[in-house]
């Protein structure tokens, strides 16, 4: 069985605690650090001013080499990029790929064979 090979990338200060990330050939992968509060609201770690949908990890979780995990909801990230220039951030090409591809996802999830709601 050949060997996952995963290279971990350096995390900006303001995220260090808060996530880690990974590059496997041309994917990044990133894997964020988040807490349930006592009112149930979902926060990156040590960042209560970030309150997250209450939708913004998908109900199922998957396997990823022994450990379970969730996956952020497509809404929850484009929510994220759109939020980028209310808030001040210039707008990157990167930005503006990720959200095409996250409205074609969200597309997906709401075809005829995975109603998401």
């Amino acid at each position: 069985m050949p060997k996952l090979v995963i290279e971990q990338t350096p995390v900006k200060e303001q995220f260090r605690g808060r996530q880690s990330d990974f590059r496997k050939d041309d994917v990044d992968i990133t894997f964020g650090y988040i807490t349930n509060t006592n009112d149930g609201s979902i926060i990156m770690n040590d960042l209560p001013e970030w309150v997250w949908r209450h939708d913004s990890l998908l109900p199922q979780s998957f396997m990823l080499n022994g450990l379970s995990a969730h996956v952020l909801n497509p809404r929850q990230l484009l929510e994220e990029k759109e939020v980028y220039k209310q808030i001040g951030r210039e707008p990157r090409s990167k930005d503006e790929d990720s959200k095409k591809i996250l409205h074609r996802i969200i597309a997906e999830l709401n075809g005829p064979l995975g109603r998401d709601t």
